[in-house]
Formats: C-alpha cells, structure tokens, sequence
C-alpha cells in the first residue's frame, strides 16, 4: 500500500516511541507490500501492545473493533514477538493484518462476533496473507509453530 493509506489506517499515536523503531519498521514492511489494491477496504485498525501473551499464550491476536468508531485492535506481545526469526515476526504481523482485512473477530473477541469456525478463519487469514506476498512467511510461521497446512 502507499505511504498515505498506511499512515491513514494506523490511528496509534507516537508510534516509534511506544513500540521501538524496530517493530514500526517491521509493521510499515508488511503495509507497504499489501497490494494497493485491498487500500480501499482496509479497515481503520490500531496497533497495541500487552505487557504479557493473551490467555492462549500467543504473540499476536485481533481483539476485535470499536462499535461506535469501527476502530480495529490488534495487540502484539512485543516482547515476544521481537524474541521469534525476522520471517516470523513479519509472518505474524502480515497474519494478524489479513484478519483485520477480513474483519475476523479473535476466539477472545469482546467486542464483536467471533468466527463460527476458527480454523477456517485462521486458514482464510494466512490465505490471503499469502496473495499479498507473504507465502514464505507464513510457512516459516508454520514451520516455526510446527504446524501442517
């Protein structure tokens, strides 16, 4: 995507001071490669980070969205995510993007529908994280998780 739609779609405020310039780095590298084709329906989403994984011990999860501003949160376990291989992290990132796109609301969701099937919205996201240009990302996600697709 182009540099103003991702600056656009990411609402967090002083971001580099909040999660290091690294993982800003890393959050632009993936935006800037989703084709700028999806730019358009690309929800408006705000990245936050926990201070400790969430209750199933993952690096990364889509919280859900805001009823009132249709605002998306997606959290990162920072900490954790920066300890994973560079492919990884951006797997990871591109991964929880792509349920943004798709506006799947996490099995923890509060504030919104969770899907109906989990799996098939977790396939449906490393999918389409795979049409952006992510595929070998996303296998070593796999590969790393020691998970079969």
């Amino acid at each position: 995507m182009k540099k103003q739609d991702i600056e656009s779609l990411v609402t967090s405020n002083e971001f580099d001071d909040i999660f290091g310039k690294e993982f800003n780095e890393l959050i632009n590298l993936v935006l800037r490669k989703i084709p700028d084709s999806y730019a358009e329906r690309f929800p408006q989403f705000c990245i936050m980070e926990d201070n400790y994984p969430n209750v199933h011990g993952s690096i990364a999860c889509v919280e859900g969205r805001d009823l009132d501003s249709g605002e998306w949160y997606v959290n990162f376990t920072v900490e954790l995510l920066t300890k994973e291989p560079r492919d990884v992290q951006i797997g990871i990132i591109a991964h929880e993007l792509a349920h943004v796109y798709l506006r799947h609301e996490t099995h923890e969701g509060k504030k919104g529908e969770k899907p109906k099937d989990h799996s098939k919205a977790e396939k449906d996201a490393d999918e389409l994280a795979c049409q952006w240009g992510f595929k070998k990302e996303i296998k070593a996600v796999c590969e790393n998780r020691k998970m079969k697709h």
